[in-house]
């Protein structure tokens, strides 16, 4: 079987035309490099490449009179000489790898006309090596990529407008029935105290107790209701604006989880339109309920922002923060997973906006934000 190699790790038996292969490579490790149909490599920790394929070829520049078949083979000089972007990216990457020895993949466009994606990953062996695989993405696929990623957009906005009337339905069924059947319980009930009050027979006290705690049971349910039906479908949203739901919003969340909080409305603020107007609150009540459960938070801040037709949400707690892999994710446009925010970043991806999270040691706790333009992206 024949390998491109180079001479600093090989021993190269020039006159039969192939090179010898270094022990050190695991024989698993050379068959898998040599088998894929697209440039492959194998380099040490330090960055020297041990091992090429045959498809190496199409990344590097060998001048128009070499043969880059037997130049690659042979591991000349001119079969080291990379085209300069992938080179710098290679390395950055190769470091990346080596630090965190977990996989990284980027794009990179070579000024070719081709856009490189490039995956390099650790290989485990007696010392650590970093295997790497790079496919050239063409326009057309990039083409049909972007409108995959545009009929997924969406799919997510229509995802959000019936997810929005199966809530409104729950709330008009917890306000109609529930809420209807509790009103019937409590009047049961308030019969019970007024015949117990007027009986002439003595009444054990603790009977009279236990009608007491659940009449302040059933009230209890009966303001549980009424919020869930609020908040699954906010009608002060719809009669007096984004900026008042979010300030009772906050309200309400500080009486119940008992911290403090505060909201801040800046600028020349104007309502967005009734769709961003609901993204943007139920952005804000999925960002206080991951607060409430992971930030260990004792004060938070919401600012609400209309700058340079960008409407911006910010939310910011002094609690534990979010770990540095978590933010990298975000901040290079991942979906947060890990976050419980899924919903969060779709409404983010329905209107072409931008979400933002600082965390320790940068400030005292964390900060995210989600930045929507005004003229939304899809209709």
């Amino acid at each position: 079987m024949e390998v491109a190699v180079t001479t600093s790790t090989m021993a190269q038996s020039r006159n039969q035309g192939r090179a010898t292969v270094n022990p050190e490579i695991p024989n698993g490790v050379m068959r898998y490099l040599w088998s894929i149909p697209m440039p492959a490599w194998l380099m040490d920790r330090s960055g020297t490449v041990l091992l090429r394929n045959r498809q190496y070829s199409k990344l590097q520049q060998c001048p128009s009179t070499c043969d880059a078949q037997k130049c690659s083979e042979l591991g000349n000089s001119c079969a080291k000489s990379l085209n300069p972007d992938l080179a710098l990216q290679m390395r950055a990457s190769h470091r990346k790898v080596v630090a965190s020895q977990e996989p990284d993949v980027v794009e990179i466009d070579d000024k070719n006309g081709n856009i490189w994606c490039l995956m390099l990953f650790p290989v485990q062996g007696d010392e650590l090596q970093v295997g790497g695989i790079a496919a050239n993405i063409s326009l057309e696929d990039r083409q049909q990529t972007e409108n995959c990623q545009t009929q997924l957009r969406k799919l997510a906005t229509e995802f959000q407008f019936i997810r929005e009337e199966e809530r409104a339905e729950v709330a008009r069924n917890i306000h109609d029935h529930l809420g209807q059947e509790i009103t019937v319980l409590k009047l049961a009930i308030h019969r019970l105290q007024s015949e117990v009050s007027a009986s002439s027979v003595n009444i054990p006290s603790n009977i009279t107790s236990q009608v007491s705690s659940l009449m302040k049971q059933v009230d209890a349910v009966m303001v549980s209701a009424k919020r869930i039906a609020y908040e699954l479908k906010p009608d002060v949203l719809r009669t007096q604006g984004l900026a008042a739901a979010s300030s009772n919003l906050v309200i309400e969340f500080c009486k119940r989880i008992g911290i403090r909080g505060n909201i801040e409305v800046c600028g020349e603020w104007t309502d967005p339109e009734p769709d961003m107007a609901l993204q943007l609150y139920r952005s804000l009540q999925e960002l206080l309920t991951n607060l409430a459960k992971h930030s260990k938070a004792s004060s938070f801040f919401v600012r609400l922002q209309l700058l340079n037709n960008d409407y911006k949400l910010e939310v910011t707690d002094n609690g534990v923060g979010f770990p540095a892999s978590v933010v990298a994710q975000v901040n290079q446009g991942g979906v947060g997973k890990s976050l419980g925010l899924r919903g969060f970043f779709e409404r983010a991806a329905m209107y072409g906006g931008a979400v933002k999270l600082l965390t320790r040691p940068d400030i005292k706790g964390s900060s995210i934000s989600l930045v929507l333009p005004v003229q939304r992206v899809i209709s």
